[in-house]
């Protein structure tokens, strides 16, 4: 399985500053997954990247389920390193009601109400 490349790690490989990365990710430059508030990469649609092939022509294949369970154990990982009731706290809570329907976010939800 390929792992999936955060904006930060795409900005250290290309030696150029994340918020480049970031400004192509919004414009479409280059493809790439937003899940929730965060961007992903895969390294095929990096590497056609790199060889100047556009955006529009790698079509990036669904986000498999292990990369799906990758990313919300980097969630749960975070959310153990905040307090409730601080700002980022209150805002992955707003996040996670947008999220309505998600079993993944059912067990998050879940879990932040047993810690308050």
């Amino acid at each position: 399985m390929n792992s999936l490349l955060t904006p930060e790690h795409v900005a250290a490989l290309l030696q150029i500053k994340a918020a480049t990365v970031y400004q192509w990710l919004r414009t479409g430059k280059l493809g790439g997954v937003k899940i929730g508030r965060q961007w992903r990469i895969r390294p095929e649609v990096l590497t056609a990247f790199v060889n100047g092939v556009p955006s529009s022509d790698t079509v990036p294949q669904p986000i498999t389920q292990p990369e799906r369970e990758q990313f919300w154990n980097e969630v749960q990982q975070w959310c153990a390193t905040q307090q409730t009731g601080s700002d980022e706290w209150n805002e992955y809570v707003e996040e996670s009601r947008k999220l309505e329907g998600s079993s993944i976010n059912d067990g998050l939800r879940d879990e932040a109400q047993e810690a308050q």
